[in-house]
């Protein structure tokens, strides 16, 4: 079609339309497409920050099952070796006196046990609740006796190293050498040491930690 052709009036109608499109596609642009599209950015931006929000949550929780895995693990081999290798909280002496008599005679030596007073021990203040300073005392305590023996000095050094073999958490202190009522065997004595818990509580929360029944 022609401008020229067209009529005053029909110039004018085809101004106005294309006014009118123009108008449409500026509201249009305006008003609905540039919002809209700065919502779905928006949109993007804050899925994406949940996605990272997230993924860093699924990182924290995998980092805990992994402590919680672990402290399980660990709380599961002290009590067997609490079960295995130290005195347990009923009858200790009889246990302490067994084991140590019993790696005695396999070397010919007759052996006295006498319970010692506990020596490195940390009470409980007078007057406190445990549960109160749990968390700053040590959770064992030391369970000494005193071994006194007459022996010659290789059997006392083969002694003592077969005791720290079978027994590695036991400790050997206070050694005291001197002249047996024989000239070839000496009186030999010391104090051998294992860590015990201090109250049942704490053995039954690292029962707890390692998923074991009380």
């Amino acid at each position: 079609m022609n401008l020229s052709e067209l009529n005053k009036d029909q110039k004018q109608g085809m101004l106005l339309a294309v006014m009118g499109v123009a108008t449409v596609l500026f509201v249009t642009v305006n008003l609905i497409y540039k919002p809209a599209k700065a919502r779905r950015e928006k949109l993007e931006k804050q899925y994406e920050a949940i996605k990272d929000n997230t993924r860093g949550a699924q990182r924290v929780l995998a980092k805990d099952r992994q402590d919680q895995e672990l402290l399980r693990q660990s709380s599961s081999s002290i009590l067997t070796i609490q079960q295995e290798m130290l005195p347990p909280r009923r009858s200790t002496f009889a246990w302490v006196l067994g084991r140590v008599d019993k790696l005695g005679k396999e070397l010919g030596l007759s052996v006295q046990i006498d319970l010692q007073s506990r020596q490195r021990y940390l009470p409980v203040p007078s007057g406190t609740d445990y549960n109160s300073v749990r968390y700053t005392l040590p959770m064992w305590i030391p369970y000494t006796v005193r071994v006194t023996t007459e022996c010659s000095y290789a059997d006392a050094i083969e002694f003592l190293a077969k005791l720290q073999t079978v027994y590695p958490y036991a400790s050997i202190s206070r050694l005291q050498i001197s002249t047996g009522r024989q000239p070839e065997a000496h009186r030999v004595s010391f104090d051998v040491e294992w860590p015990t818990f201090r109250e049942a509580s704490d053995l039954k929360e690292l029962q707890k930690l390692a998923g074991e029944p009380s």
